[in-house]
């Protein structure tokens, strides 16, 4: 009785309202041990109810197991049977929350996967599109719009030490090409000297369709001479391409013009005399084969 009391006096304190279902238990194991079955069980019963109303499911399974002992002890094989079958149902219902529990946890997981894997599609196709609004369809060189991207990064305001250049191209007589051969063949054209020029410049150089069959060449760190010297390459690259293989009796050419950067220049400026010395390369090769226009 002493250590009874004690622990009423331990449980009030520690404001556990459950402690109440153990002591139901103290006293049921007092009842059993001095043969008084029928306190005993009393004291089984009322542990059971405290613990179920805290939903304290070790109590309530200890609760069913003694219940089940002391009815088994007074002879009552039935209430022994239902007390242990209350106590299966109790465990059923709490693996089926865990199931479901557990079953939950996984749905939530797998969600976040495929949250994961449709943010990583929406990554793919951003990087996708963005490249695309930076890359002609046809030849896959950059375009326009990429172009400014890389007039920014190495050529906003050109000085003494960090000369530039840049060479606009032209596809000679590509109208022609299109009227004779067909647009499919001036495409297949276009794509052919976008690969010549790609392969014949060098790292850091930037290579961009600019409009129709005109290309822009924008050569960081480069002086005049050395221009000149791939401009040399490109002819010699077109002139040595087996263009009968796209089209029979097919022989192309390019005009070429190149400015050099003046210290403070823009590369709109430099642009404009790349692309009046172009022509002026196109007059006089125009000049020096009559009958071609």
């Amino acid at each position: 009785l002493e250590h009874k009391e004690r622990f009423a006096a331990i449980a009030r304190d520690a404001q556990r309202p459950w402690f109440g279902a153990v002591a139901q238990w103290i006293d049921a194991e007092i009842a059993l041990g001095q043969s008084r079955l029928e306190n005993a069980r009393l004291c089984a019963q009322e542990m059971i109810r405290i613990a179920l109303s805290h939903s304290h499911e070790t109590l309530v399974a200890n609760g069913y197991n003694l219940l089940s002992h002391v009815c088994q002890r007074q002879g009552d094989l039935k209430g022994a049977i239902e007390a242990l079958q209350a106590l299966a149902r109790r465990e059923q219902v709490a693996r089926a929350e865990s199931l479901r529990s557990r079953v939950a946890v996984i749905e939530w997981q797998m969600d976040l996967r495929r949250q994961e894997r449709q943010l990583e599609r929406l990554e793919s196709d951003s990087r996708l599109f963005e490249k695309l609004a930076m890359e002609d369809a046809l030849t896959g060189l950059a375009n326009r719009r990429a172009l400014h991207t890389h007039v920014k990064r190495c050529f906003p305001r050109i000085e003494d030490s960090s000369a530039a250049c840049v060479a606009l191209v032209d596809v000679d007589q590509f109208k022609q090409v299109n009227d004779r051969y067909s647009h499919q063949v001036g495409d297949e054209v276009l794509k052919i000297v976008g690969r010549l020029l790609c392969t014949n410049v060098r790292e850091g150089d930037v290579a961009v369709r600019w409009a129709g069959d005109e290309f822009v060449l924008v050569l960081p760190a480069t002086k005049l001479v050395q221009a000149n010297e791939m401009r040399a390459r490109f002819h010699d690259a077109v002139a040595r391409y087996d263009w009968e293989s796209v089209a029979p009796g097919l022989q192309m050419s390019l005009s070429i013009g190149i400015a050099e950067a003046h210290t403070g220049e823009t590369f709109e400026s430099t642009l404009e005399r790349a692309d009046a010395e172009m022509y002026a390369n196109k007059r006089m090769q125009r000049t020096s084969l009559p009958g071609t226009s």
